[in-house]
């Protein structure tokens, strides 16, 4: 006799996670909408700029611990919009441009 209940929990995981990628897919699309304008892109520069993507710094003291923070939001917001950009070569300079503070290379 097959197992029902089995049968129903791999089709709610399947459901959770059609749903998760539903989401997914709508944030990545929510940052190329935010990308795709001038005020967008400064304010993903402003973001990565605040949180010390590229800065290495050892004081030897706690404010290394809030800095390296700092740095960990940066790179996640930088790691998303690599995510968002990646499938999208029309998008592909605003990664220079948020990176680099420059225009298309």
């Amino acid at each position: 006799m097959p197992n029902n209940k089995a049968a129903t929990t791999e089709k709610e995981e399947k459901d959770f996670q059609d749903e998760e990628g539903k989401q997914r897919e709508i944030e990545l699309s929510d940052i190329r909408h935010v990308l795709n304008s001038d005020q967008g892109t400064r304010f993903a520069k402003r973001l990565i700029e605040q949180g010390g993507l590229f800065k290495v710094e050892f004081t030897g003291n706690s404010k290394v611990h809030f800095n390296e923070g700092m740095r960990n939001f940066s790179l996640w917001v930088f790691n998303e919009i690599i995510t968002a950009l990646e499938d999208h070569p029309d998008l592909r300079g605003k990664i220079a441009e948020v990176l680099l503070n420059k225009e298309e290379v």
